[in-house]
């Protein structure tokens, strides 16, 4: 947990189910299943507007080692609304979840409506993210962003 005399970002926590269900979903179109601890992670990088507004997402990402120990508070802030999110997917029967892993239970094609600024930008960081992380273990991935799992 963020500790007390520690500055948390929690800009995009409050209120944001229907936005990390549908990051869920969009990371599950490219993976059709994740392991849940990975997923949580992968969502809180893309909520993160540190991380998705960055000019070199991918250079972001190797090269800023104060803004990612960041994240583990960001990530902390965030777990209640991606259970209520995954909760939400879960009752619509929009996933599934299988031992450790979620799986859509349709392949939903990304849609052409209008999106918010925001919510463009990390859709459009998914599949740079995917190429990063897909062959890095949960464990891994938990140790370079100094999360506890």
């Amino acid at each position: 947990m963020a500790k007390k005399n520690e500055i948390v970002n929690l800009f995009g926590i409050y209120n944001n189910e229907a936005l990390v269900s549908v990051l869920i979903e969009k990371i599950l179109y490219y993976q059709k299943r994740m392991d849940i601890a990975k997923l949580n992670l992968i969502v809180a990088i893309l909520m993160d507007e540190k991380f998705v507004y960055s000019d070199n997402f991918v250079l972001f990402l190797k090269n800023n080692a104060r803004t990612i120990l960041c994240l583990r508070s960001f990530y902390e802030a965030l777990l209640p609304v991606y259970i209520n999110s995954l909760t939400f997917l879960l009752e619509a029967c929009d996933v599934s979840i299988e031992g450790t892993n979620v799986e859509i239970n349709s392949r939903l094609q990304p849609s052409d409506f209008e999106k918010s600024k925001r919510l463009n930008a990390m859709i459009e960081n998914i599949p740079i993210l995917l190429a990063l992380v897909n062959d890095k273990k949960k464990e891994e991935l938990y140790k370079i962003f100094d999360i506890k799992l």
